[in-house]
C-alpha cells in the first residue's frame, strides 16, 4: 500500500510537474544532480518513503513561484498577482507561495529593502537560475518547514497559466506597492500629503492614469485593509492628474521624498 508520500508524489507527477525528494524539515535537496531529475510513476517509492519533504521543480514547464517574503506582499497580493488555485504557505504565513505556468521559463527575481541589508526581501520571483538554467526548487505540502510548521493548500487547483511579461508586471507593482506601504506616514505626520505627493510624482513621470489608480489602490489596499476607500484613491489620484494636465502646481518627487527615504522612493519607482 502506498503511503500518503508517495500518494503527494505521484499526484504531482500526474499533474505534470517534477517532484524533488528533500530532507525532513529542511528546504534544500541533497541529492547530487537534483535539477536533472525526473522522477516518473514507477519510481516514486524508490525516491519518496519513510520521512521526507517534498519539493517542486521550477523553471520545466515554465513553473514560477512568487514567494511573498513580507507582510506587506502578504496583505497586498490579491490585488496584483493574477488568480492561480495553486496557493499554499505555513500558519504564519499563508497564502504566501503563488503557482503558475509561464508562457517561458524567466530568471529568478529579488525585490529588496534598500534600508536593509541582508535579509531584506520583500518578494521573490522564483524560476530559473539568475543565467537561466534549472536550479531552483520549492518544497510544498505536505512538507514540513525548518521552523517545524507543515505547509498547507490555500487553493485546489493547478498553476494558472500567465504570460511572463505580466507576472515580472504583476510582481513589480507589488513589491513597489509594499516597499511604499512599508514606510508611508501615519495620519498625522502626513500620510494624505503624500498620496498627493505620489500621484504628482506618478503624473510627471508619465503614468497612465489608470496604472496610477492601480498602484495606489493597492497602497490603500496595504495600509487599510478591508476597510480601504478605493474610490477615495480614484478621487485623489484623477485629481492629481487633471491638475497636472492643466498645468497647474502639484507636488512631486521632491515633497514625496520629505515623507519616505529618498533611497526608498527611488527603488520603489524608478
Amino acid at each position: 500500500m502506498a503511503t500518503s508520500l508517495e500518494k503527494w508524489a505521484l499526484w504531482y507527477v500526474e499533474s505534470g510537474l517534477t517532484p524533488i525528494p528533500v530532507p525532513y524539515g529542511t528546504k534544500s535537496p541533497t541529492i547530487r544532480s537534483w535539477p536533472q531529475l525526473r522522477i516518473q510513476s514507477p519510481e516514486i517509492t524508490e525516491y519518496f518513503n519513510g520521512k521526507q519533504n517534498i519539493g517542486l521543480l521550477l523553471g520545466r514547464k515554465g513553473l514560477a513561484d512568487v514567494d511573498l517574503d513580507s507582510p506587506e506582499t502578504l496583505r497586498i497580493a490579491d490585488h496584483f498577482l493574477p488568480k492561480t488555485d495553486f496557493v499554499f504557505g505555513r500558519e504564519s504565513r499563508p497564502r504566501s507561495h503563488w503557482f503558475y505556468f509561464l508562457d517561458k521559463p524567466i530568471p529568478t527575481k529579488k525585490y529588496r529593502d534598500p534600508l536593509i541589508k541582508g535579509k531584506g526581501v520583500l518578494l521573490e520571483l522564483r524560476c530559473t537560475t539568475g543565467n537561466g538554467e534549472i536550479g531552483m526548487q520549492t518544497i510544498v505540502p505536505p512538507s514540513v518547514h525548518p521552523s517545524g510548521e507543515r505547509i498547507r493548500f490555500c487553493g485546489d487547483g493547478d498553476p494558472a497559466k500567465v504570460k511572463a511579461g505580466e507576472l515580472i508586471v504583476c510582481a513589480n507593482y507589488t513589491a513597489t506597492a509594499a516597499l511604499l506601504v512599508r514606510y508611508w506616514p501615519d495620519q498625522k505626520c502626513g500620510r494624505n500629503e503624500t498620496f498627493l505627493a505620489l500621484s504628482g510624482t506618478l503624473a510627471r513621470a508619465g503614468f497612465a492614469v489608470a496604472d496610477a489608480i492601480y498602484l495606489v489602490r493597492g497602497i490603500y489596499r496595504g495600509l487599510f485593509g478591508a476597510e480601504a476607500d478605493m474610490e477615495q484613491a480614484v478621487r485623489e489620484v484623477e485629481a492629481t492628474f487633471k491638475k497636472a494636465k492643466a498645468g497647474m502646481a502639484t507636488t512631486g518627487f521632491k515633497h514625496l521624498t520629505e515623507f519616505i527615504d529618498e533611497r526608498v522612493v527611488r527603488r520603489a519607482l524608478l
